[in-house]
């Protein structure tokens, strides 16, 4: 069986992993905005900058949400959370927002496949002066997605692995 230890381990480097995807879109962005300076200063305009930029910048807000979560970044009911007498009660409570979280979330994760798989079928590309298939730069929405899921599952399967033994 897996141990609490081993599902910290996996939910921390997803978290690595979102944290450095999510630097590269970063990354990109001041690669792009730095070589259209450089293309002002020359009399050259980069072609398609604009929408490079955007799709980098959904990829930054997007990606990193997993390791937001795993950091405990994202907003927290801490004084809901105090409220409860004891820790069987809390861990009640994590579990239900947790549940809740991971239903939601899941939901984006299905809509947003079939979003990428839909623009793949279709062919669809972007309307910009660089026709680029949009499912590939949809794949930031998916992949960050599946990254946050993928985390919630982790949380709330260590959440009933440190219930069920609380030693370890």
């Amino acid at each position: 069986m897996v141990g609490v230890k081993s599902l910290a381990a996996l939910r921390g480097g997803i978290a690595i992993v979102s944290r450095t995807c999510g630097a590269v879109c970063i990354a990109t962005i001041l690669l792009i905005l730095l070589a259209q300076i450089a293309g002002r200063i020359v009399g050259y305009r980069l072609p398609g900058a604009e929408d490079f930029v955007s799709w980098s910048m959904a990829g930054a807000i997007l990606v990193p949400l997993a390791d937001t979560f795993v950091a405990e970044r994202h907003i927290r009911l801490d004084l809901v959370r105090s409220r409860f007498a004891t820790a069987r009660s809390v861990r009640l409570l994590e579990a239900a927002v947790l549940a809740f979280a991971a239903a939601l979330v899941g939901a984006l994760l299905f809509a947003a496949a079939r979003f990428v798989v839909t623009s793949y079928t279709l062919d669809d590309t972007s309307p910009g002066l660089i026709a680029v298939a949009l499912w590939i730069p949809q794949l930031a929405l998916l992949v960050g997605v599946f990254m946050f899921f993928a985390v919630l599952l982790i949380k709330i399967f260590e959440l009933i692995a440190s219930a069920k033994n609380p030693g370890q």
